[in-house]
């Protein structure tokens, strides 16, 4: 995975390889592959990957942390940062700055980087925070061949099959 583009993906589309706000531990693992640690806490999961961590809570996707970047995607990821407005939210005198990013996706809560504080040109750290979800379950029963088709087209599209539903819930009906 190419960490700069992801992020760059992420900011532009709300989205990584089908991954969004509502999706699970096993729609993360399918999309990224195995962690290489997991922890729990709480109603919370911590997913760790060599590039950083991707945090779940309560069953849905809510931050994706880029924090092993190498010099090289550094440098790529500023010359990104400079072509977009930001907003510093927060310094710590003699260690880092934050900043949020402005401009991205509707999909994407907000996009936040930290630099060091002699030199906030550089992102040391990426996080990309996904929205809060409030879902209320739903169960129904679906013939066999009905639900075959669901699962393929999850396959198919890389999208959990309650996804799948709730889109296609969410177009026909008119609230």
């Amino acid at each position: 995975m190419d960490v700069v583009e992801a992020i760059i993906t992420l900011c532009k589309c709300g989205e990584y390889e089908g991954l969004s706000s509502s999706s699970k531990t096993e729609d993360i693992s399918r999309s990224l592959g195995s962690p290489q640690e997991i922890s729990t806490k709480k109603s919370s999961q911590v997913m760790s990957y060599m590039w950083g961590e991707v945090l779940i809570e309560n069953h849905s996707l809510r931050q994706m942390t880029f924090d092993t970047l190498t010099d090289y995607q550094k440098e790529r990821l500023s010359l990104y940062v400079k072509e977009n407005k930001i907003q510093q939210i927060e310094r710590i005198e003699g260690f880092c700055r934050y900043y949020k990013m402005e401009d991205v996706h509707s999909g994407v809560e907000s996009v936040i980087y930290a630099t060091r504080d002699s030199d906030d040109s550089i992102p040391q750290t990426f996080a990309v925070l996904f929205p809060h979800q409030v879902m209320e379950s739903l169960t129904i029963a679906l013939p066999r061949e009905l639900m075959e088709r669901l699962r393929n087209m999850s396959s198919v599209k890389r999208i959990s099959v309650q996804e799948i539903c709730t889109r296609i819930i969410e177009e026909n009906i008119k609230i």
